[in-house]
């Protein structure tokens, strides 16, 4: 359900990412940019707790090593997602 739904919305979660990075990622964050989909893919679509949602995707990424580094910026982009939803 979760890909299926990312999937499906890719359009519309690129541009609440987008909307939500002062500038774009750096090329070398790939799993960044595809884990922060999964994230806002629950958040928006698949009503996942917040709490859940975001917790999920920052455990993700420090799993992933390397990419580490990025968990602040997950974290923000989902918690600013979640307090923005309304609009």
């Amino acid at each position: 359900m979760l890909v299926a739904t990312t999937l499906r919305r890719l359009g519309q979660i690129d541009r609440v990412i987008d909307g939500c990075l002062d500038k774009p990622l750096p090329r070398r964050a790939g799993a960044v940019r595809e884990l922060l989909r999964l994230g806002v893919c629950q958040l928006l679509f698949l009503g996942t707790p917040p709490h859940a949602a975001v917790d999920t995707t920052v455990e993700l990424i420090a799993a992933r090593g390397g990419e580490a580094g990025f968990k602040g910026l997950i974290n923000a982009i989902l918690r600013r997602v979640d307090r923005e939803r309304a609009a």
